[in-house]
C-alpha cells in the first residue's frame, strides 16, 4: 500500500485459548490506500490464519466504517439523544466542517427531524448543523451535514461527531451500523443523552459516521 510497516509479537496459546494482542503503535502519513493484514504461523487449521482490512489515509475525513452493508440501527427510539463516533487527533490541529451519517432503513425515520452534531472540545457542548427532515430517498445511504460554524480541535483532543434526534411519538433509530467484534473497539462509538456532555460507549457494532475535516 501507500505506507509500509511490519511488526511481530509473540504469544503462547494452548488449545482453546484466546488473547488480545497489541502491536507497536505507528502512524501512516502518506495518502493512499493500505491493506492491513494480521496473520499467524501455520497451525492445525490454516483456513483462518490471516485477516485483512482496507485503510484509506487522507486529509479530509475520519471514518471507521468500510464498504460492508449496514446490519443494525442505532438511536434513542422515542427519546432525544446523539449517536457519536470518536476519532483521536494527532499530528496537528483540525477544523471539523461537517459530518456524514448513514441513515438507517428504519421505516419510522421518514418525517423525523435530525441534525448533524459535533462536540466543542473546550466546553463539551454540541454545535448543530441545519436540520434535515428525513424523506424516503434519504434512507439506506449517507447524508452530509455541514456546520455553519466549523469547530476547531487542538492536537491531542478526540473528535466527536454524530447525529442528533429529538423526542418523537413513533420511535426510530436513525443511524446505521456494521457488524464488528467481539471484542468491541475501544473509545470509538458512543451515545449521549440529556443532560449532554457525558457520552457512554456503544458496543453493538461499528457506527457508520464520518467526520469531515480540514487541517
Amino acid at each position: 500500500g501507500a505506507n509500509s510497516f511490519v511488526d511481530t509479537q509473540y504469544v503462547r496459546l494452548d488449545v482453546g485459548d484466546s488473547a488480545n494482542v497489541s502491536f507497536t503503535p505507528t502512524s501512516f502519513w502518506t495518502t493512499g490506500t493500505n491493506t492491513v493484514t494480521v496473520s499467524v504461523k501455520t497451525d492445525d487449521v490454516n483456513t483462518n490464519n490471516s485477516a485483512s482490512y482496507s485503510q484509506n489515509v487522507n486529509d479530509s475525513f475520519y471514518n471507521y466504517a468500510n464498504s460492508s452493508p449496514a446490519t443494525g440501527r442505532a438511536g434513542f427510539n422515542t427519546s432525544e439523544g446523539i449517536v457519536l463516533s470518536g476519532f483521536p487527533l494527532t499530528g496537528g490541529n483540525a477544523l471539523v466542517t461537517g459530518v456524514k451519517v448513514y441513515i438507517s432503513n428504519d421505516p419510522n425515520n421518514i418525517g423525523q427531524k435530525v441534525w448533524g452534531a459535533v462536540m466543542d472540545p473546550l466546553t463539551s457542548t454540541y454545535v448543530l448543523s441545519d436540520s434535515l427532515i428525513i424523506a424516503a430517498g434519504d434512507t439506506a445511504k449517507y447524508k452530509t451535514f455541514l456546520f455553519n460554524t466549523p469547530v476547531s480541535y487542538p492536537n491531542g483532543y478526540g473528535i466527536y461527531v454524530g447525529l442528533k434526534q429529538k423526542i418523537n411519538v413513533l420511535g426510530h433509530r436513525p443511524v446505521g451500523y456494521q457488524t464488528e467484534g467481539p471484542p468491541s473497539r475501544d473509545n470509538a462509538f458512543f451515545t449521549d443523552d440529556m443532560p449532554y456532555g457525558d457520552p457512554v460507549p456503544f458496543t453493538s457494532g461499528r457506527l457508520m459516521i464520518e467526520a469531515i475535516v480540514k487541517a
